[in-house]
């Protein structure tokens, strides 16, 4: 998903309020339109400070969107890393230890996720890195892939 879309015909990035409360995203838009806070309260039947909170937790949320999108780009950007067979080897022994402890906190009641309710970034993308790592040594897949 992405982050910002196109205002239609404008060409301005607007940010994507789908990430916020009901009345966040009442009060961020209604602020957008140039009202002030004690009009967003009055259209929302709340105090000026109540709309004021909800347009403040709105923009922080979407700064904290904006930045988690921005991470997450940046992590899936390739890297250039030449490794031998044997350094690609204790890589992949390296991966299979983090796959283990890794484990255990996902398994575990208390696995912690973003705030959409992902698995951490290292959780979600190790299945696919043992995959490519095996793959590159042995020619074929593991025969069991991590979180499955």
């Amino acid at each position: 998903m992405k982050q910002m879309q196109k205002q239609a015909g404008q060409g301005a990035e607007q940010p994507d309020v789908s990430v916020l409360t009901e009345r966040q995203r009442m009060a961020y838009t209604l602020r957008q339109q140039g009202l002030t806070y004690a009009k967003v309260g009055e259209a929302m039947g709340i105090s000026s400070s109540g709309a004021e909170r909800n347009i403040k937790a709105a923009e922080r949320r979407l700064r904290e969107c904006a930045a988690y999108h921005a991470w997450q780009e940046r992590n899936d950007e390739p890297a250039e890393l030449p490794l031998t067979r044997g350094e690609l080897r204790l890589v992949l022994r390296g991966l299979q230890m983090v796959e283990k402890e890794i484990g255990k906190s996902v398994n575990a009641w208390n696995c912690r996720t973003d705030w959409k309710g992902h698995l951490p970034y290292e959780a979600r993308i190790l299945a696919g890195v043992l995959r490519r790592a095996h793959t590159a040594l042995y020619g074929a897949p593991p025969k069991e892939d991590f979180l499955e």
